[in-house]
């Protein structure tokens, strides 16, 4: 067999005088457009994934960019923009405790005081602002049968204001007298200190009942008084007023016990 001729080695000629084609050449003429149309999916995947990452990114910033609500035992507390508070105004920073709430505005929402002596229930009463002696000796479930009642009538003035700690002591028969006020004061309050002393209906100085003016709930903390009794000093008294104390007994409206108890608590006017 003769060798293949020089010419064809050095020009890449066939022996038949035909050029020389290679698998690489063959192949990329036969496929030009699948490799394109790989490259364009590979450019838009590209593009989506970083269109993604710029979303998720600004919307990162503007959530950690607004003002988170401060809560302090269940309460929340709105920020300074809420409360029209600016930063600053005209460029001079403006300090926070310009926008505190003065500690005087604060009214308490209730008014502890204690109660002792001849009392149903003596000890701690939770009150609201702006009750009175009156009001605290009716949360103690009213005079005891043992109050001194004519020591009761000299010594409380059941109209009184009470302040947040005060004490009251309501004198029992046969016990060693108590020194001092029978009210004792305590923290001054909104309402004991800017309302004035103003007796409820049915009151009067220094402390007694009237019994033609009075409501249930004040007759309720007179001893042996309960709501039924209340009801009946109110029914008799709307058919003919009481023109003294003794008419409770005449006309049979308490009995002879309870009467003793509170006829040195209680008058008649109206």
């Amino acid at each position: 067999m003769d060798p293949l001729p020089a010419e064809w080695r050095t020009f890449g000629e066939h022996p038949t005088g035909a050029p020389r084609t290679t698998e690489t050449a063959e192949r990329s003429a036969a496929h030009p457009a699948g490799s394109e149309a790989r490259s364009h999916r590979l450019l838009a995947l590209t593009l989506l994934l970083a269109g993604a990452l710029g979303l998720l990114g600004v919307a990162a910033v503007a959530w950690a960019s607004q003002p988170a609500e401060v809560v302090i035992d269940g309460t929340v507390l709105p920020d300074r923009e809420a409360l029209g508070a600016p930063e600053s105004l005209g460029g001079v920073a403006v300090p926070a405790a310009s926008f505190a709430v003065p500690a005087a505005s604060i009214v308490p929402v209730e008014v502890i005081v204690d109660v002792e002596g001849a009392v149903m229930s003596p000890g701690l009463q939770r009150l609201t602002p702006g009750m009175r002696v009156g009001d605290a000796i009716a949360a103690a479930g009213g005079f005891s049968l043992q109050v001194d009642a004519a020591a009761a009538a000299a010594t409380l003035n059941l109209a009184e204001h009470l302040a947040d700690g005060a004490k009251i002591h309501v004198p029992a028969r046969g016990a060693t007298p108590v020194a001092g006020a029978a009210v004792s004061p305590g923290s001054p309050t909104s309402a004991g200190a800017l309302t004035p002393a103003t007796p409820p209906p049915g009151t009067v100085a220094p402390g007694l009942i009237d019994l033609n003016l009075a409501d249930s709930a004040l007759l309720d903390t007179l001893p042996g008084i309960g709501p039924v009794t209340a009801a009946e000093i109110i029914a008799a008294r709307t058919t003919a007023p009481f023109s003294s104390v003794e008419d409770l007994r005449s006309r049979g409206v308490v009995g002879p016990a309870t009467y003793e108890g509170i006829r040195a608590l209680v008058t008649v006017g109206g």
